[in-house]
């Protein structure tokens, strides 16, 4: 830096004053590609007027490192020069990330210097700044918990935990599980200085992996169990409550070219899945579930009011309204066939025979003796020509509720084929279509269309296939949760298929 602005940094009005004399002082100092600038001697000397005065004026000073590899921001955090570091990144939040000596950008000096709200407020800045590494490989988190900053590696975990933003899962899992050159995660780093402190807080994130191995192939249960006698037992025992477990327990970890070189009949049809739906415009997938909705809706509104494929409407077509007009006015006989046919086709004693059905109804409307065989003989001959009738209707009626059926479950389906990806939009799927499809079998089943069997069967169906899917994730759960290991060990390799 030019000694003139040695001293000027202490007064606004000297800088002034000398850029009065020379204008292109400063543009002389930019052309530097390192050089300590006087936004660096103002940071690191909490001359906070005066630091807001040169972003003003030079807001290239803020990215730029000294010959000693630092920025204006690093040095101000390096000094506990906390107000001009907030002013800083408030000038500029991508600060935050501006890597310097040993990749090291002012997130992991925070870290390494303690200062659990200055670290708040950068994340809170940048929250990817949480992702970045220093020449070695290691994040915050490594960081925090290499210099025993153990308030630090609660506010990292506690803010990796409550991300929301778009591809936060991935991004927690990236961060927890992240190696080092050595192949090592925080939670390995933890086991070697044997500190339970450290080890607690990172056991409680669930997208960590407590079995990872790094490059010599050692598990954080292996590392702590290597200082022997002077291990920690109740760390220990927090590990193995947490599913840890040592390299012996573990199944073999597939090398990068073994998980390439065969593909499963499970991650086939995932694969071609996420692939569909990733493929689908967004214009193609909104036309489509218009189209869907539609459908779902028409044959649900179907279930609800279906149309009449009761016996008594084919009974009453025995005989036409005019014919029955007509025998009301006729003598006795006639009344009482009508009366009969209206009861006949009304009863509910679907499983006796005609005869004895009508013999029950006729008692029942005190038909007169001479005429009872009379009446049996004529219903006998309508009816046998109606026979033939109700069973086509019958029929009909099944063949009608089996293509709505098929045409309701097939457009629940489509539905789901043209959900998002993302585990999240299927569970909310699944938790709203499953009572759904319980609802539609028993309306079919309160509408009498059909055999009970069959809505009862579709129900069952249903609940047993929602139930299956609920254990099988729990049990997917379990089971990583307890052997969670990453198939390829290379860390580039698993970053290169975080889609799968």
């Amino acid at each position: 830096m030019d000694r003139r602005l040695a001293w000027v940094t202490q007064s606004i009005d000297a800088l002034y004053s000398l850029v009065d004399k020379d204008p292109f002082i400063l543009q002389k100092i930019e052309a530097s590609p390192y050089v300590h600038t006087p936004l660096h001697e103002a940071s690191m000397f909490g001359k906070i007027d005066m630091a807001i005065e040169l972003m003003v004026l030079m807001p290239s000073f803020t990215y730029k490192l000294n010959t000693r590899g630092y920025s204006p921001l690093h040095l101000a955090v390096e000094n506990n020069q906390v107000e001009i570091a907030l002013e800083l990144v408030k000038f500029d939040p991508n600060l935050v990330r501006l890597r310097g000596r040993g990749g090291v950008t002012p997130l992991h000096l925070v870290v390494e210097k303690g200062g659990v709200n200055l670290l708040t407020e950068f994340i809170m800045a940048f929250p990817k700044s949480i992702l970045d590494v220093n020449v070695s490989g290691e994040t915050a988190l490594h960081m925090a918990v290499l210099n025993g900053r153990y308030e630090e590696i609660k506010v990292l975990t506690g803010w990796i935990e409550r991300m929301r933003q778009r591809e936060a899962a991935s991004m927690e899992k990236d961060i927890l599980n992240r190696k080092d050159r050595e192949g090592n995660t925080a939670l390995h780093v933890a086991a070697y200085q044997n500190k339970h402190q450290a080890v607690k807080p990172l056991l409680k994130c669930l997208s960590l992996d407590r079995n990872i191995q790094n490059k010599d192939g050692l598990t954080s249960l292996d590392i702590l169990r290597a200082n022997g006698r002077y291990m920690d037992k109740d760390t220990e025992k927090l590990i193995r409550s947490w599913g840890g477990k040592s390299k012996a327990a573990l199944p073999k970890v597939k090398t990068s070219s073994e998980y390439l070189s065969r593909v499963t009949f499970r991650e086939f049809c995932s694969i071609q899945m996420t692939r569909y739906k990733s493929g689908i415009s967004d214009g193609t997938r909104n036309a489509l579930q218009v189209i869907t909705i539609l459908i779902t809706t028409a044959t649900y509104t179907t279930a609800l009011q279906p149309p009449r494929c009761q016996k008594g409407d084919y009974l009453m077509e025995i005989s036409s309204p005019a014919e029955d007009s007509k025998a009301q006015k006729s003598d006795g006989f006639g009344r009482d066939l009508v009366h009969v046919r209206s009861r006949l086709s009304t009863s509910s004693s679907m499983n006796k025979s005609m005869d004895e059905e009508l013999a029950t109804i006729m008692r029942l409307v005190g038909v007169r003796k001479g005429v009872k065989a009379a009446l049996l003989i004529g219903l006998r001959r309508s009816t046998k020509g109606s026979s033939l009738t109700i069973f086509r209707a019958r029929l009909i009626c099944l063949l009608l509720w089996g293509f709505i059926t098929i045409s309701f479950y097939f457009s629940m389906f489509l539905n789901f084929i043209l959900l998002p990806p993302g585990r999240g939009y299927t569970w909310f799927y699944i938790l709203i279509a499953t009572p759904l499809c319980c609802s539609y079998g028993i309306a079919m089943l309160l509408n009498g269309q059909t055999p009970e069997s069959i809505p009862i069967f579709l129900v069952i169906v249903t609940l047993i296939g929602f139930l299956c899917y609920l254990i099988f994730v729990f049990l997917k759960w379990k089971l990583a949760l307890q052997l969670r290991t990453v198939k390829p060990k290379s860390q580039m390799v698993l970053e290169g298929l975080s889609t799968i």
